[in-house]
């Protein structure tokens, strides 16, 4: 068993439940899980993006075949007998290198987990503050509800007639806003942007 998350990009094994397997075998799974692993989150199901908030938890499970009798049967010395060794087919020279194989199928499985868990895409948020005298503060508002914006507050310098907006503003609609906000409010505002977080999309991206 394994456990990863998207953030780290890795995969670290939690347990063995593997006795008798030969060593080439869990090496391969082992290397061909992460591998996998990793493919998938740095390029998800949505977009070929990266995925980002996503936990797995992996079982590796192998289809053993029963090895001869008389091959895992050895006596000791004390009387007692080994436990029969397991074979697995690993058919290399038909399907490549078993940690290929591995990886291939884990990155399949990882990503089609992804979408049966109903994903969405997150868009960059930048933390907008805008300065402004009243007689623009009409303008203000208007530039930033045209470019979805979400205001958090305003509130008035002390002392002065300026105005502090504060606002979060998608990073794809922040192209050209300034221009836009000093044409509209004549000069009379200014605004500052800070990268704040990722938010979360509500629509669903297979919707057509």
């Amino acid at each position: 068993r394994m456990w990863g998350s998207a953030a780290s990009g890795g995969a670290e094994s939690v347990g063995d439940g593997a006795a008798g397997v030969d060593a080439h075998v869990r090496s391969s799974v082992e290397s061909g899980v992460s591998a996998g692993f990793q493919m998938a989150c740095g390029s998800g199901p949505l977009c070929e993006e990266p995925l980002w908030g996503v936990a797995f938890e992996l079982q590796a499970r192998l289809a053993l075949a029963p090895g001869n009798a008389n091959d895992g049967m050895d006596g000791s010395a004390d009387g007692s007998v080994d436990a029969p060794r397991r074979s697995v087919e690993l058919r290399e020279d038909v399907y490549g290198p078993f940690s290929g194989q591995v990886m291939a199928a884990v990155c399949s499985a990882c990503r089609r987990a992804v979408l049966e868990a109903e994903p969405r895409l997150v868009e960059a948020m930048y933390l907008a503050q805008v300065q402004s005298g009243a007689e623009a503060l009409s303008g203000v508002y208007a530039v930033l509800s045209r470019r979805r914006s979400r205001v958090l507050r305003e509130e008035m310098r002390e002392g002065s007639d300026t105005f502090l907006v504060h606002a979060y503003l998608p990073v794809s609609e922040s192209f050209g806003l300034a221009d836009e906000m000093r044409r509209r409010c004549s000069g009379a505002a200014s605004v500052s942007l800070l990268l704040s977080h990722w938010e979360r999309l509500q629509v669903d991206p297979f919707f057509v």
